[in-house]
């Protein structure tokens, strides 16, 4: 058995996917079921496209976690997510609800941000004589942030975040378990069970960051996503504009 475990990180190492290859991937995966949502409603290709765009957030929440585990300033890093959660809510409500703001709901970013905020004060507890009900503190302010703020995947979403990163040093093992679990949260919901798919993808993760392991360049990926939800709305309104003119 060791033998076989052996054989599959060499060819993981080889072979696999790194961080920067798994966020393009996400994010091609990610586009893909934004415009299936907001143009192709009632066709043929909506449902394929959606179900084939659920792969995106498990691989998401894997390179956070990932993230979680390789930052040097974890506390930076939950300010970088914060920050661009705040700037991707209005292009995430004139997307879905057609409003500049909708208290009903917010965008992914804060469901990635909850866990790595939680996980900042674990560690800035550390040594302190009441760390424990400190971190049991932060633990439930964390689930009562899902629960109020209801980000994008709610508390499902947070708790495979979570999953992935406390799960990591018993990888692949960790990552079966965190697929297992979304098949478990989601049994209610067909089209999210697709999201298991990305097991395959996480199991050749080669644990090498890639070609986006500048700064700038990591700006960018969390910039696409307030980005193009700007661009797929202001398509929405020149479709919308030209259909009615045409009229």
């Amino acid at each position: 058995m060791t033998r076989v475990y052996d054989i599959y990180n060499s060819l993981r190492s080889r072979y696999g996917l790194s961080g920067s290859a798994l966020k393009v991937t996400a994010l091609a995966l990610m586009l893909t079921d934004h415009i299936a949502a907001m143009f192709l409603t009632g066709t043929s290709f909506y449902m394929l496209l959606r179900a084939v765009g659920r792969l995106a957030f498990p691989i998401f929440a894997f390179l956070v976690s990932e993230g979680m585990a390789h930052t040097r300033d974890i506390r930076l890093y939950a300010f970088r997510l914060a920050a661009f959660a705040l700037i991707s809510e209005i292009p995430y409500d004139l997307c879905l609800y057609g409003k500049v703001f909708y208290l009903g709901e917010c965008n992914v970013f804060f469901t990635l941000l909850i866990p790595v905020a939680v996980e900042a004060a674990f560690r800035y507890t550390e040594g302190m004589r009441a760390a424990v009900l400190v971190r049991i503190a932060a633990a439930a302010a964390g689930m009562g942030a899902a629960f109020a703020l209801g980000p994008d995947y709610g508390w499902k979403g947070v708790a495979i975040v979570a999953c992935f990163y406390y799960l990591r040093d018993f990888y692949p093992l960790g990552v079966f378990t965190a697929c297992a679990f979304m098949l478990f949260a989601w049994s209610g919901s067909r089209i999210q069970l697709y999201s298991a798919l990305a097991l395959p993808l996480l199991l050749v993760y080669n644990g090498k960051r890639g070609f986006l392991n500048t700064r700038i360049r990591s700006l960018a990926v969390y910039a696409f996503y307030p980005l193009h939800l700007f661009v797929l709305f202001a398509v929405k309104l020149a479709v919308v504009y030209i259909r009615d003119f045409g009229k």
